[in-house]
């Protein structure tokens, strides 16, 4: 039988260990932008997800909120509600340290005649399912162009509270 003071250590070490447990194996998922394929054109950007979990992912699924559209002349482009959303299909399944890339979707209405844009705003929402559980998780992150010298763009993230 263990004194009052290895209990204790025993319950601190095991309140470690579920934590850090938890810690180790609860899912994990990035995503960022890559360097711009055609400095000129923000729909050329891959972004990178990557499980960055010990355990495989399953069903990503990015939806795409883009939230301030300024075509090339330096119009906002309007459209109905906050925002235009856009969904990709599925990535079936990401390995532990694997990763994807992807690349925004062109949005045809209502920017059709935008054929360069000059500043877009934009959320990725990342919905997943960890290996083995039937519930999903999900992951927002903002990004924003912004431009510099010879009309070229890069992304950079802001909070999504701003």
């Amino acid at each position: 039988m263990l004194s009052p003071t290895g209990k204790f250590w025993a319950s601190v070490v095991l309140a470690l260990t579920i934590v850090g447990t938890y810690y180790a194996f609860s899912s994990k998922i990035t995503i960022s932008p890559s360097e711009l394929i055609e400095t000129t054109n923000l729909y050329t950007t891959p972004f990178a997800i990557k499980n960055e979990s010990l355990l495989p992912l399953r069903s990503i699924k990015t939806v795409w909120k883009f939230r301030e559209i300024i075509s090339e002349n330096g119009t906002p482009i309007k459209f109905n509600g906050p925002y235009v959303r856009a969904v990709l299909p599925d990535i079936p399944f990401l390995e532990s340290g694997e990763s994807s890339t992807v690349f925004p979707p062109k949005l045809y209405e209502p920017i059709k005649e935008a054929r360069k844009l000059n500043h877009l705003d934009l959320e990725v929402v990342v919905l997943y399912r960890p290996y083995l559980l039937p519930f999903s998780r999900s992951k927002e992150l903002r990004f924003v162009t912004v431009k510099g010298a010879n009309d070229t763009f890069r992304w950079i993230t802001k909070a999504t509270s701003e």
